[in-house]
């Protein structure tokens, strides 16, 4: 952990994040309180310093992203064997993971989610048919109500393979999909309507 001094940062102090299996880390969140959240194959770790991990099953839920929520809790989206990632859940940590609100965005699939205090961003990814694949940019609140959903343009959504590895953010105003290639797009975060 660093902090920033007048010209450089200074450490603060480090903690060892043991977690070993593949992608675990890509997902490594913050919970602001100095606590760690990553997926690790199994569940959810918790990671604190001076104090052993601690671990949340998610039976037969694969964590896919993890995104931090306001008051300690956090947004997450999950596949399963039979499914893939087309629920978003608010949870919080407690004795056990605590679901508050569950959200299926199907027949879309999560690409990336991002959360700002009060909604998370998703882009989502449905296949409609062979070759036909529709984009679109959701905002959920966290009372579980989708607030609203919009398409990406054709133009811009036309190349999957370029969404696939697109990503989105929120604030309170705007919600921002980089579409990569230097392409941005923006909407009000609250209205839905494209700025």
């Amino acid at each position: 952990m660093f902090r920033l001094g007048k010209s450089t940062p200074e450490e603060r102090t480090w903690i060892k994040v043991g977690i070993a299996e593949s992608g675990g880390l890509d997902q490594l969140t913050s919970l602001g309180d100095g606590r760690l959240l990553a997926r690790d194959g199994q569940g959810l770790r918790v990671v604190e310093p001076g104090k052993p991990d601690a671990r949340y099953k998610t039976p037969g839920q694969f964590v896919i992203h993890l995104a931090a929520a306001a008051n300690g809790r956090f947004w997450y989206s999950y596949a399963t064997k039979t499914n893939p990632a087309q629920t978003v859940v608010l949870a919080r940590l407690g004795k056990n993971l605590v679901a508050d609100t569950r959200i299926d965005v199907g027949p879309g699939r999560v690409i990336h989610l991002a959360a700002h205090p009060g909604a998370v961003a998703v882009l989502l990814r449905t296949d409609r048919a062979v070759n036909e694949v529709v984009w679109s940019v959701a905002v959920i609140g966290e009372d579980g109500i989708e607030r609203w959903r919009a398409d990406v343009p054709a133009e811009i959504g036309a190349n999957s393979d370029r969404l696939d590895h697109g990503f989105v953010a929120i604030s309170e105003h705007r919600v921002v999909l980089s579409a990569g290639n230097d392409v941005l797009l923006a909407w009000d975060a609250v209205a839905g309507r494209r700025v």
